[in-house]
């Protein structure tokens, strides 16, 4: 072991900082030289086992072998567990055949490690197995195939890493790999106390779902519980290939608040593609936030830039508060994106959740080519308040493409509900909105509205002679005048 060091002179003593007792590990030690103290890195421990039974341990360095150490490890409080790559840069293996990889105390790091097979999860941290908060870095980790048990928690199947704390927690994602598992990727719950999470540079790929029970395989999902508040960041990361089937609810990135304390969050530089992921019977999305079930009196604030989302089945970003106790905000600025060949563009809407405030900002984004899936879905913009009172309801409508829509282009519907205050702004109305929105080429209404007034001018419709099919219902106007008679933008 490492120990601190002394320096004696002129009869003084001083001591210096001590270093961190450094443990090496490694599956074959056949290359093991026993003259060596056991676990040093001349003479490496043989097994997870020995390095968790080992009270000095700080940072555990597990070397490469072609043989993975199984039966996983439960970390101490404080704990750093750290691969060294092979010279050809494969990352040292762990496994469990009867359990969790890796389980998670206060304040550990994981660097360069693949995790694989494991029987339950492959990373996990949650009050019922010592996890309750700290700070967690987890950076250039592989994890695959989860899950082989086929398994459920309280949550839904068993996630590749999952995590839930009960204090305050900051979580760091970064530069790592999820996939390759029949179960969802990551799931982050907080329970009680605050969470600051990013998540960057991150890849989850090829996850599937298991038939049965909860049939939800998200990418990425981070959930506020209770009075729990959440500072969340999604950056430069991807979804892509996941869920199985018409039974899969595919959603790339689930940002919900379920409680009722505060959740922000910043998604920035995110791509999800799901060609083949299926959800024909669930509401799959590229990206749904908001609030949903929650207890009320919650505030939810979100932006979403320079993403790209393609072939999510239903909608490529979904806002929402639904099922919930009422009294709750929700913000969110969508600005900058590209939803190709989605089922929907972008929804915005509260359902079933009394006296809500919902202020969009829609800006800058391209919507092309959605598709009705025969479920008569396939609409670029929908902004809805439906079955339930609603306080404050403000649509903020700016410079977005919506191109070969399969639906209604722009739709605003109001059914069922009361709202005390709404503007619904897609040019020149109350809001600031300049317009300059190109809509172009659906085979639906141009624009409708269902209940709402509804200010639309100064938007290029796809003819110099304006819009061609405009909708009012059940009381709702549409002012388009002035219209565009060139296309503000003919080069995008």
């Amino acid at each position: 072991m490492q120990m601190g060091a002394v320096l004696l002179c002129c009869g003084s003593t001083l001591a210096f900082a001590k270093s961190p007792a450094h443990c090496y590990v490694i599956g074959d030690t056949s290359d093991s030289k026993p003259m060596h103290t056991y676990g040093s890195q001349q003479n490496p421990y043989g097994s997870l086992g020995d390095v968790q039974a080992d009270p000095d341990c700080v940072v555990i360095n597990v070397l490469y072998s072609d043989i993975p150490l199984d039966g996983g490890i439960v970390l101490k409080d404080g704990q750093r567990i750290e691969g060294k790559k092979s010279k050809k840069g494969a990352l040292p293996k762990i496994t469990n055949s009867a359990g969790i990889g890796i389980i998670l105390a206060r304040n550990n790091r994981l660097k360069n490690l693949h995790v694989f097979d494991t029987w339950l999860y492959g990373i996990a941290g949650s009050p019922e197995i010592q996890f309750t908060g700290g700070d967690i870095i987890i950076q250039k980790v592989l994890v695959t195939g989860a899950n082989q048990s086929g398994g459920f928690d309280a949550f839904g199947i068993m996630s590749s890493l999952a995590i839930a704390p009960a204090e305050d927690m900051k979580l760091r994602i970064k530069n790592s790999e999820i996939g390759e598992a029949n179960a969802p990727s990551i799931g982050i719950a907080q329970l009680n106390g605050h969470a600051d999470i990013r998540i960057s540079n991150t890849t989850v790929r090829d996850q599937g779902h298991i038939p049965g029970g909860n049939e939800t395989s998200p990418g990425i999902a981070i959930v506020a519980l209770g009075i729990s508040s959440i500072d969340a960041a999604v950056l430069n990361t991807s979804v892509s290939n996941i869920g199985d089937g018409a039974l899969s609810n595919s959603d790339g990135l689930l940002l919900l608040n379920q409680g009722s304390g505060a959740m922000n969050v910043k998604v920035d530089g995110y791509h999800y593609s799901n060609p083949d992921g299926g959800g024909a019977l669930q509401t799959s999305t590229g990206i749904e936030m908001g609030f949903f079930a929650s207890s009320g009196g919650g505030s939810f604030n979100g932006t979403v830039k320079n993403s790209v989302i393609e072939d999510a089945w239903y909608t490529g970003i979904q806002i929402l508060d639904q099922y919930s106790g009422g009294g709750n905000t929700l913000t969110a600025q969508i600005k900058n994106n590209q939803i190709n060949n989605c089922g929907g563009g972008i929804q915005a809407f509260t359902s079933y959740t009394p006296f809500s405030s919902m202020y969009v900002d829609i800006s800058d984004n391209t919507i092309d080519t959605t598709d009705d899936r025969g479920f008569g879905l396939g609409d670029g913009i929908e902004i809805a308040a439906v079955d339930g009172p609603a306080n404050i309801f403000e649509a903020r409508i700016e410079g977005n493409s919506v191109l070969n829509a399969a639906g209604d282009s722009l739709i605003f519907v109001l059914r069922n509900a009361s709202v005390q205050s709404a503007q619904l702004d897609a040019g020149l109305g109350g809001l600031g909105s300049a317009g300059q929105n190109r809509i172009i080429g659906g085979a639906g209404a141009n624009i409708v509205s269902d209940g709402f007034e509804v200010s639309a001018a100064n938007n290029w419709w796809g003819s110099d002679t304006g819009p061609a099919v405009v909708v009012e219902l059940n009381g709702g106007t549409v002012d388009v005048d002035p219209f565009l008679t060139t296309d503000p933008n003919p080069n995008p």
